[in-house]
């Protein structure tokens, strides 16, 4: 499906969102080292814009998913605090961090007490 889109519009105007780990609706992931492994691999070879991944706490998966990913990946950690979403940026975690509602919801973004609040 993800090569069909880059195919029809351009890989470079194509992005993916994953969520490993996600137990929403009582999803239950046996395997996500190597299932997401696979399919980041795989969707790497199609050079899409970017790669989204809502955090949800495995820091392993997560590096692992960094080391096999080569372009630009957006990192979602949901209720971080702003230095924690700083450091991604600093540390080659993330490229760029996606601040959602939080940033709606709140217009003062940039302290962290605003983060606390």
């Amino acid at each position: 499906m993800a090569s069909a889109v880059a195919d029809e519009i351009g890989a470079g105007r194509t992005g993916i969102r994953i969520a490993p780990g996600n137990a929403l609706n009582d999803i239950a992931e046996n395997d996500v080292y190597g299932v997401y492994g696979a399919l980041v691999r795989e969707l790497s070879r199609l050079g899409l814009a970017y790669l989204h991944v809502a955090h949800m706490g495995d820091e392993v998966l997560l590096r692992k998913i960094r080391g096999i990913w080569p372009g630009v990946l957006v990192l979602n950690r949901g209720g971080a605090d702003l230095p924690t979403r700083i450091a991604d940026i600093d540390n080659g975690t993330a490229d760029v961090i996606a601040v959602a509602s939080m940033s709606l919801a709140n217009p003062d973004f940039t302290t962290p007490a605003a983060l606390r609040n």
